[in-house]
């Protein structure tokens, strides 16, 4: 897992290894990450087993807990086909504007 710290977004890049070890990569260290808004960036046209999207949707539910952002970034999921619960979007650009427009709605208290 690459993890690239820009302001206060950071972006675990999903390298080489599977998606199994890239999201237990992301358990171990999710608590380091709680003051940061997340862009999860998924290999393209990686299979998201059910098990798999089952995990990204609590790891994203409990971050938004906290009130920060988590969006995933991917070429397999649509808005339409995801957990409602779970922000996904197809690059990096859009999951960014996603961020600030979030982060205007929770300074206007939406």
């Amino acid at each position: 897992m690459q993890i690239s710290p820009q302001g206060h977004t950071t972006q675990l890049i999903q390298e080489a290894e599977g998606l199994p070890d890239f999201l237990a990569q992301l358990q171990q260290q999710f608590t380091s990450f709680g003051s940061q808004h997340l862009v999860l960036v998924l290999l393209p046209n990686q299979e998201i087993v059910a098990s798999a999207l089952s995990l990204i949707s609590n790891i994203s539910t409990a971050h938004r807990d906290i009130g920060k952002s988590f969006v995933v970034v991917t070429d397999t999921l649509t808005y339409e086909t995801a957990p409602e619960e779970l922000a996904v979007v197809p690059s990096v650009q859009e999951a960014l504007d996603v961020i600030e427009m979030e982060d205007i709605e929770r300074d206007l208290g939406i």
